[in-house]
This record gives C-alpha cells, structure tokens and sequence, in this order.
C-alpha cells in the first residue's frame, strides 16, 4: 500500500509540474494539497447472514450461534478506518478580466482508503454454580463458580484506491483566514477485500462471597482455559461512490513571508451519502461523516 501511494504521488506531482511550464489558457493548476482523514461513524448495521456470505467457507461460522447474543454497540476495528488524498486546484480563465477567477476553484486528485464497514459482535456468557465452601467458624458460605466466556468478532476490511473531485467556493481567499464549502465526489475501486473472524473462549474458577464480591482465580489449573483463533478470507473486489458537501477552514501560515504565505493548513469535514457495490452483499446505501487536515500549497 506505501508503494502504491508513493508510486501515484511521484506522478501527480511531475503532472502538476509539467502543467504549470506549459500552462492552459482556460485553466491554470493554482495550488497542490495532501491532507489525511479518517471516517466517521462509518459501519453499516450488518449480521451473522452478511459474514455467511463474505466467509461461506468459514469454520467458524459452521457452529451453532443460536445462543449467542449480539452486541449492538460493536462498531468493528475503526483503528484500521483512513483516507489519504493529494489533490490538485485547479483554477479557470476569466475572458473578460483576462485574469484566472479566485471562484470557483476545481479539485482533483487521488485518494487511498483503508477501512472497515461491515461489522457484527455475537457472545455468550454462562455462569455455572458447581461448588459452596463452608466454615465450622462462621455461617457464611463461598460459592464456587465456572464462569465461561465464548465470542465471535467479524470485520470487512478493505483498502482501495480512486480519484477525488470536488467544486468549492472561498470566502476571501487572499485572507489569512477563509471558509469554504462546495460538491464533491469519491469513486474508488479495492485493491485488497478481506473478511476477518476471531474467536475467543475462555474459562476460570470465581469465588462469590457473602457481600457478591468476586474473586477471579486465573491461575493455572484444569479448570482454567483460554483460545483465541482467528480466520481471514478474500473477497471479491469492491467499489464505492461517496457524495459529499466539503465544509472547510483554510489558514494562511503568514501574511508577508514569500514562502510561509504560500502554505496553508487546511481542516475540512465531509459529510455526505455513500454507495458501496459489494459483490457478495449487493449495493449498500448510507450516510456518513468523513474529516481531514492537511497542508495547500500555492503554486
């Protein structure tokens, strides 16, 4: 995945220069930005008949969930959810100013996703009372418990690659400060869908006593046991359209510098409508929120 976005953003870069020694008449590239983002509450509500599909040759999956409980409150592995654009502005000629309009300017550019949208959680949890300690020296009772805890834990996870385009409008964009907001548009295509399933059980000897306090007695023993297995399973390749409304802030380093005055940190937030063609699953719509901060640099 490095290589690739080290690959695509040595050409975008040798474009943006070749454009700008040979500049258009109509259109002149004005700035060159990299910014990186991360989604929002991004997981598609999905289930235990989805991952059927996804993993249909999953071990796993062949036991009988029946007595398992779903966690609605599982949102999957989000530390994996990212988004890495370098982008091109673009500006257009004014034929009666004779001049490149401020507005609109036109980004474009190359994105590269690494994420997961689909997740479910399903558990059990039994507590099964096999003993009770007594004292000749008191009246109160030790309970002896076998705890038993099972778990499956499923993720889509995907990395893809695609173009971003975006039309936006700047309040004042010689300001140091300025607000802009527009349409935009991701189309990205997976290089790599992965189905991932993890499965844990473990199981300990508690002590209750009389005030239900707990004791856990992990130490080694027949009694005590603990696995945890995991399986991966290759998908189908997926691809994504994302609609969305850029809502950003602009900050020009600084006012007089030459250099420093071309810089600008850039935070932007991207709500918006996603359309997600997933082969084994169909087409999935939903809204999300998507953000990022980067730096521009005027060229």
């Amino acid at each position: 995945m490095k290589k690739s976005i080290l690959f695509f953003a040595i050409i975008w870069i040798s474009f943006a220069v070749i454009c700008q020694e040979q500049p258009s008449p109509e259109i002149r590239i004005s700035d060159i930005s990299i910014n990186n983002g991360l989604y929002g509450n991004y997981n598609i509500p999905s289930d235990l008949s989805d991952f059927l599909k996804l993993a249909p040759g999953s071990d796993f999956l062949k036991n009988d969930l029946s007595s398992f409980g779903k966690s609605e409150f599982y949102v999957g592995v989000t530390t994996t959810d990212n988004i890495f654009n370098i982008n091109l502005g673009l500006l257009f000629f004014d034929i009666e100013k004779q001049d490149y309009k401020s507005n609109p300017q036109f980004n474009l550019g190359i994105t590269f996703i690494s994420a997961s949208t689909l997740s479910a959680y399903y558990s059990k949890y039994q507590n099964i009372r096999y003993d009770t300690l007594t004292s000749q020296t008191s009246s109160n009772l030790i309970f002896l418990d076998t705890i038993k805890s099972e778990s499956y834990q499923m993720n889509y996870l995907f990395q893809q690659i695609g173009l971003n385009a975006n039309l936006i409008f700047r309040t004042q964009p010689e300001a140091r400060w300025s607000l802009y907001s527009g349409i935009g548009l991701y189309a990205t295509v997976s290089l790599m869908a992965a189905t991932h399933i993890y499965h844990n059980y473990s199981e300990y000897v508690a002590y209750v006593f009389p005030d239900n306090s707990i004791y856990r007695n992990y130490s080694s023993n027949s009694s005590n046991q603990s696995e945890n297995d995991s399986e991966i399973h290759a998908n189908k390749t997926n691809i994504s359209i994302y609609t969305y409304v850029p809502l950003g802030l602009d900050f020009r380093i600084a006012k007089k510098n030459e250099f420093w005055r071309k810089m600008h940190l850039v935070c932007e937030m991207q709500p918006g409508l996603a359309i997600d063609n997933i082969p084994e699953l169909g087409t999935k719509t939903y809204g999300c929120f998507r953000g990022s901060f980067g730096l521009r640099v005027e060229m």
